[in-house]
């Protein structure tokens, strides 16, 4: 079956199993599973790279900048512990503090530019990609910043109400972008980062529920909003369980789009289910 449009919506950190736990009938479409990761580390920006591009991390070159910023965090590291260690445990603070904001790929996050392939969908000539790890800068600042060293409880520099303010700023606004331009482009793809947040600051699992429930309800607006004519799919990059990344991402798709559906195959699955011009196609009347 052809599609005119295809609509790609990334739920960070969405647990299969636990999408079955709480009964997410919305996300479970006509093609639902377990999305296999191909071994790749349970990075955020290794992981989306690798979906859009169709490669593992060694090819599309994510895994080196991440290494080279691991690097430079380390230099920086050795020096100012020497400095900051004069300060005492205050000083220590804001030696963890400095390091997350300069180096972590939350704040400086991965782009376009730092991909060494090339991204599948951009074969399409009308493609847009509102926010996605590893290709967009964040649209909204409010959200990215305070999650990571709210979660080391020692000494934050933000309150757990202030993140969770932040979280939910974020989230309605990329839900707002995505509702704007849904019927705008014949391939787009949104992004969320709210579910991984969620899971992350309320890491024993209490609210899970509610967080689920309110995934699976935006994925019904989203099903009722998309025309018949769109290949809607869901997925994530891995699940959560207790506050950390384990291998249970997801995949759901409302056509059948085959069996032993990886991170790496299924971007190229879902465009061989549409009918679209090729980019280079295009001819353009000045």
């Amino acid at each position: 079956m052809e599609f005119d449009k295809i609509l790609v919506v990334g739920l960070d950190g969405l647990d299969h199993q636990k999408i079955q736990e709480y009964r997410c009938e919305n996300l479970m479409q006509d093609s639902f599973g377990k999305l296999e990761l191909d071994g790749i580390q349970l990075s955020t920006p290794m992981l989306w790279s690798s979906f859009m591009t169709g490669e593992k991390p060694e090819s599309h070159g994510i895994d080196k900048m991440l290494a080279a910023k691991g690097e430079k965090a380390r230099r920086f590291d050795n020096t100012a512990l020497k400095l900051f260690n004069l300060l005492g445990m205050s000083g220590l603070h804001v030696r963890k503090t400095l390091i997350y904001y300069l180096y972590s790929s939350s704040m400086v996050p991965m782009t376009r530019d730092d991909l060494e392939a090339e991204p599948l969908f951009e074969e399409v000539a009308d493609a847009e990609v509102l926010t996605m790890p590893g290709y967009t800068d964040y649209p909204y600042i409010a959200g990215k910043m305070n999650v990571g060293p709210v979660l080391s409880r020692d000494n934050p520099p933000a309150s757990r109400e202030r993140v969770f303010r932040d979280m939910r700023a974020e989230f309605e606004h990329r839900r707002k972008r995505l509702f704007e331009h849904m019927s705008d482009h014949t391939f787009l793809m949104q992004h969320f980062h709210y579910p991984d947040w969620f899971q992350h600051l309320f890491f024993n699992g209490s609210r899970d529920k509610e967080m689920y429930t309110e995934m699976n309800e935006l994925a019904g607006d989203i099903l009722e909003e998309a025309g018949d004519d769109t290949l809607v799919v869901f997925l994530s990059d891995h699940g959560l369980e207790g506050g950390g990344h384990r291998d249970e991402a997801f995949y759901s798709a409302n056509a059948q789009i085959g069996e032993d559906v990886t991170i790496t195959n299924l971007m190229d699955r879902c465009l061989h289910q549409l009918s679209y011009a090729k980019s280079e196609e295009v001819d353009v009347e000045v």
